[in-house]
């Protein structure tokens, strides 16, 4: 599968990677379909933020869920749904009182397209990612009329900030 992958200060690159598997019952696979990117990844892609090593891009999404292991109840192959950036259990003390950025049940820090967990969860600008607690992760996405699409796009691009001969950064 492709994946967009920050390289170092050299910028961005897309590689070919395996793509990931349900590793357990909970889990899903899903396929991004509109990914938002976080203000750091500019300061990563210009190289005015050093990476501490090569990492998958891309954090909270929409997306179509591709396959769902055992146990995951409210959600069906196919559909629409939004994947949060912060890996989370949904079962911890701090994932109850609404600290996902926070949770005792993976290593400190795990998010998607983000170089500073201990463990690489993949990026939202991949062909699939794997949702290890969708249950808890997943949202249902909402649908949103294409006429509604012009006015965000028209919105977001009068504010962006443009460099190199205008090209944008978004």
């Amino acid at each position: 599968m492709q994946q967009l992958t920050m390289v170092g200060g050299d910028g961005l690159e897309w590689h070919d990677v395996a793509a990931p598997r349900l590793e357990g019952p909970g889990e899903a696979l899903v396929r991004p379909l509109a990914v938002a990117r976080c203000d750091i990844d500019i300061n990563y892609a210009t190289g005015l933020l050093p990476t501490p090593r090569s990492f998958a891009i891309g954090h909270e999404c929409i997306g179509e869920i591709r396959e769902l292991g055992g146990g995951v109840a409210g959600f069906h192959v196919g559909q629409r749904v939004i994947a949060p950036f912060q890996i989370s259990c949904g079962r911890c003390r701090r994932c109850q009182r609404g600290h996902t950025g926070s949770c005792e049940g993976v290593p400190f820090l795990s998010a998607y397209g983000m170089p500073i967990s201990e463990r690489e969860w993949g990026g939202a600008l991949s062909d699939v990612i794997r949702v290890p607690f969708a249950a808890a992760m997943l949202g249902g996405a909402i649908r949103v009329a294409p006429a509604s699409w012009l006015g965000a796009a028209v919105a977001g691009g009068a504010s962006r900030r443009t460099r190199h001969g205008g090209r944008g950064y978004g």
